[in-house]
C-alpha cells in the first residue's frame, strides 16, 4: 500500500480585500512555504480562481488562496508513501499556519472543509478487479468483470465519509503512479491493483444548517479519521468489512 497524494480544502464566504488581508498575515506561512506568487486578476474574475499560489519549501506541496476557497495539495514519496502518520504530521504542521492566515482573510467564517487522500493498495499483487468483486460487490456474473468503480458514502458526526474503490491498471514497463493510472491499458505483466480514495468532509453539517461553521479543530479530527480508515484498509479490501 502506498499513499499518492492528499488535498485539503476550506471553503468560506467570498471575501473582499483579499490581497491586503493576505499580506498582513502571510508571515505565518514562512516556516513551511516559499514566498507567495500573486496573480492580479480583474475584480469580476471568478471567486474560485487562486489569487495567491505558494510552494512548500520541500517542493511537495502547493497552496492556493482564492476569494472563497483555500486548497493545499501534497504529493508523497519516500517514507511518507507508506506511513500516514508522517503525512498527517506534515499536513497538520502546515495547516496551523494556514488557518492563522484564513482567520484574517475569512474572519473565521468557514462554510465547510474536507480532506481527500488517494492510496494504491497492491498487496500480494492480486487482480484488483477480482478482489473487489469478491470482497465488496459479492455478486455472480455470467461475464468476467473488467473494471470496477464504486463509492460508499456514510454520514457520521455531521461529516460525509466517502470511500471510493476502483481497480487501476498500468503499462507493463511503468509503475503505478498518479500520472499513469488509466483504465483499460494493462499489458501482459502489468499491474491491476486497487485505488482507494478517502474523502472526509463536514459539508453534511453545512447542508443541514447553513449557520454551522467549520474550524481548524474539525479539520484535525478529519485527518485523524482518515488515519483510522487507513489502518483498517486491509479489512476493507480483503473482507469487505467497513469499520469507520
Amino acid at each position: 500500500m502506498f499513499i499518492i497524494d492528499s488535498k485539503v480544502n476550506v471553503v468560506y464566504e467570498e471575501v473582499e480585500g483579499i490581497v491586503k488581508k493576505f499580506y498582513i498575515s502571510s508571515d505565518y506561512l514562512e516556516e513551511s512555504f516559499e514566498e507567495a506568487e500573486y496573480y492580479p486578476l480583474p475584480e469580476d474574475a471568478p471567486a474560485g480562481i487562486p489569487r495567491f499560489v505558494l510552494k512548500s519549501k520541500g517542493g511537495y506541496s502547493e497552496l492556493y488562496f482564492a476569494k472563497n476557497i483555500m486548497q493545499l495539495e501534497t504529493k508523497y514519496d519516500g517514507a511518507y508513501r507508506s506511513d500516514w502518520a508522517l503525512c498527517a504530521e506534515n499536513i497538520s504542521q502546515k495547516i496551523d499556519g494556514i488557518y492563522k492566515v484564513l482567520d484574517m482573510i475569512a474572519e473565521g467564517k468557514y462554510l465547510f472543509s474536507g480532506i481527500k487522500v488517494r492510496v494504491i493498495y497492491d498487496e500480494e499483487q492480486k487482480n484488483g478487479t477480482q478482489r473487489l468483486k469478491d470482497s465488496i460487490l459479492k455478486i455472480n456474473s455470467q461475464r468476467e468483470l473488467f473494471d470496477i468503480d464504486c463509492k460508499l458514502t456514510y454520514v457520521d458526526n455531521g461529516w460525509y465519509i466517502n470511500i471510493a474503490l476502483a481497480n487501476v491498471r498500468s503499462y507493463e514497463e511503468e509503475d503505478l503512479d498518479q500520472d499513469v493510472m488509466r483504465p483499460g491499458m494493462l499489458k501482459e505483466g502489468g499491474t491491476n491493483a486497487i485505488m482507494v480514495t478517502i474523502d472526509v468532509n463536514d459539508r453534511y453539517s453545512y447542508n443541514a444548517d447553513i449557520s454551522t461553521t467549520s474550524s481548524g479543530q474539525s479539520m484535525k479530527k478529519m485527518i485523524q479519521k482518515v488515519g483510522e480508515i487507513m489502518k483498517n484498509m486491509p479489512t476493507i479490501i480483503e473482507k469487505g468489512e467497513i469499520r469507520i
